[in-house]
Formats: structure tokens, C-alpha cells, sequence
């Protein structure tokens, strides 16, 4: 004999596995399947930036295909960022983003629009290279340990110095300072498919001249982030994770619910007197109640395992928060110098 529980067991079993399955994926997958409206709005905006590239507003037409690009990846999104960066001058940007369409694999069924923008960027890649102007600076009057090195502002790798790097082509400023010399600065107009060299000649600091600040003197804090940015952004984290729990957990017990009340219609009429059978009502009332709880189970889910990623990453933010404030009161420090095709560390301890 069927226990007439069973069906209340089965629905809550595959409740359970439904959630465990969504927890897995949520933490599996870095990106959610994009909603209707994310797709109609990346497509609005690569509508808008056709039409700003075609009105010659390249500096639009950037912002536009980069929100798109943000929202769904697209390699003609890509073709036309290119494209409007190398109208802008910007060949360095222009290169990266063509470099990036060259090197994706292309399906061989996928849509042929993409072999088409892959063939379009190799093209329009070989016609740039040429265009990209390179400078290497050279310090005389001191070893490169001896000074800083600085190119618009950025302070530039020791190992990097002497050694020709591609620019975008315009106005740019390079000086030389350190603590026993005096500071050195040249104003340079580099030309497209130029290669120049920057001699900067640097000498001793002269009595009573003041030492030369380090580039971060002065700063606590980065453009876009530091220590403050990563104890508010842990707490802000922490905050979207408890609300995350508890709605996950809010909908897990409507879902419980809901369950509870489809058993309750199907014992009311599988028992009733007579063993008289469900109506098509009571039928449909069961239904409702286990449409409802699966839905109840899949957003408590989903809200759960968006609440457990925000509450990881928020600890995450204030223990890396902890321990640059540390690094400071022990005065050290370690931050990113980025330049020019230039990736490196630079610090003190």
C-alpha cells in the first residue's frame, strides 16, 4: 500500500536537489544567463554607438560598444571599438582590442559574422602596426637605480628604461628625479610610426634644493579603490550577503509552505469519505501550490548562493582591508606601476 505522505516527501526531495543543483551552479558559473531586457538593452547600445561612429562622434562610440561589450560579448562590438579608438588616436587601445578579435577561436558552424570581423581585423591590424610610434628613454648622468623615471605622470620600470616601448602618437612629458639629483623634464611631440629616443641628462641636486617627492607622495589612497575602498566594499558585500540569506531563507520556508498546502487539498479529497476521487478543482489547487513552491524554491536558492558569493567576498574585502592597513603602519607598501604596454610592481618595506 502507497503511503499517501509520499507525494509530499518526493516534492520536498526535489526541492532540495533543485537548490543544491542551483548553489552549484551559481558557484560554477561567474555570469548568470542574460535576461531579455540585459539583451535588448546591449543591443540599444551598439545601436547607439553605430549611429555616434557614423556621426563621427568616435568618443561616444567607445562608451557605447564598451557597455555593450560589458553586457554580451561580441567581437564586432570589439571591431568598432578598435576603430573608433584608431580615429581617436588612441592605436594603442585600437591594437588591443583588434589583438583580441584575432586571437578568439572561431567556431567553424558558428555565425559567419564573426569569421567576418576576425578576417576584417587582421586586416585592419596589419594597416595599424605601422601607424604605432615607439620611444625609448634614456637617462644620462646617473644609473637608472639612481633616479625615477617618469612618462605622463606614471612612473616608469627601471628594467623598462632604455628600451623602446609603443605610444599613441600626440604630446607626452617625460622627467628623471631622485634624491641626490635634480629633476629633469622634456616635453616630446611623438609622431606616428616614429621612433624616437628621449635623452633626459640629469645631474646633481644643488645645495639647499629640496629632495624630489616620490610619485605617491602625499596619496592614501588609488584612484578607484584603496584601503578605504576595500573596507567599504567588504561591508557593502557583507550587507547584499545577509540580505541575500535572508530572503533565500524566507522563500525556502513559503516553499515549504506552499507544499504543505498542495498536501493538504490532496488529503482532504484522497481521504475523504467514500474514497471519492480529486475533482479537476482540487486538482488544479495541488498544481497551483507545487508550481508555486518550485518557484519559491528556485529564487530562495539563488538568493542563497548570491548571498553566500557577496558575504565571501565582503570577508575577503575587509581581511585585505586589515592588512594593508597594517602594511601602512609598518610603512610598507606594495602597489602596481602601470604604463604604456608596462605591467610591474613598485614598494617599500
Amino acid at each position: 500500500m502507497v503511503s499517501l505522505e509520499q507525494p509530499f516527501l518526493f516534492r520536498l526531495r526535489a526541492g532540495a536537489l533543485l537548490s543544491f543543483l542551483l548553489v552549484t551552479l551559481a558557484a560554477a558559473s561567474p555570469a548568470a544567463a542574460l535576461t531579455d531586457a540585459e539583451k535588448a538593452g546591449a543591443r540599444a547600445a551598439a545601436e547607439q554607438g553605430g549611429l555616434a561612429y557614423q556621426d563621427g562622434r568616435f568618443a561616444d562610440a567607445v562608451d557605447y560598444f564598451t557597455r555593450a561589450e560589458e553586457i554580451v560579448h561580441a567581437t564586432p562590438h570589439l571591431l568598432y571599438i578598435a576603430r573608433a579608438n584608431a580615429k581617436l588616436g588612441r592605436l594603442i587601445a585600437a591594437r588591443e582590442a583588434y589583438l583580441k578579435i584575432v586571437q578568439e577561436e572561431v567556431a567553424p558552424k558558428g555565425p559567419r559574422i564573426f569569421a567576418e570581423t576576425k578576417a576584417q581585423a587582421e586586416a585592419e591590424l596589419a594597416e595599424l602596426e605601422p601607424r604605432i610610434p615607439s620611444v625609448s628613454v634614456v637617462v644620462e648622468g646617473a644609473e637608472a637605480s639612481e633616479v625615477e623615471v617618469l612618462r605622463d605622470g606614471v612612473v616608469l620600470p627601471t628594467v623598462l628604461v632604455g628600451i623602446a616601448q609603443p605610444m599613441d602618437p600626440g604630446d607626452h612629458t617625460f622627467a628623471a628625479r631622485g634624491k641626490h639629483r635634480a629633476t629633469v623634464e622634456k616635453k616630446v611631440t611623438v609622431r606616428e610610426g616614429a621612433q624616437q629616443t628621449v635623452v633626459l641628462k640629469v645631474g646633481p641636486r644643488a645645495a639647499g634644493a629640496p629632495e624630489a617627492e616620490p610619485a605617491d607622495a602625499g596619496q592614501t589612497t588609488q584612484e578607484g579603490g584603496g584601503k578605504p575602498g576595500l573596507v567599504i566594499g567588504g561591508y557593502a558585500a557583507l550587507g547584499i550577503g545577509v540580505v541575500g540569506g535572508v530572503l533565500g531563507t524566507i522563500f525556502l520556508i513559503e516553499s515549504n509552505n506552499s507544499y504543505r498546502q498542495g498536501d493538504a487539498v490532496y488529503d482532504s479529497c484522497a481521504m475523504g469519505s467514500n474514497g471519492a476521487e480529486c475533482s479537476q478543482g482540487q486538482l488544479d489547487d495541488i498544481e497551483q501550490f507545487d508550481s508555486t513552491g518550485q518557484m519559491q524554491t528556485i529564487v530562495g536558492a539563488t538568493a542563497l548562493a548570491v548571498g553566500g558569493a557577496a558575504a565571501v567576498t565582503g570577508v575577503v574585502l575587509l581581511i585585505a582591508g586589515g592588512k594593508a592597513k597594517k602594511q601602512e603602519s609598518a610603512k610598507a607598501h606594495v602597489e602596481p606601476v602601470v604604463g604604456f604596454g608596462t605591467l610591474g610592481l613598485r614598494g617599500s618595506f
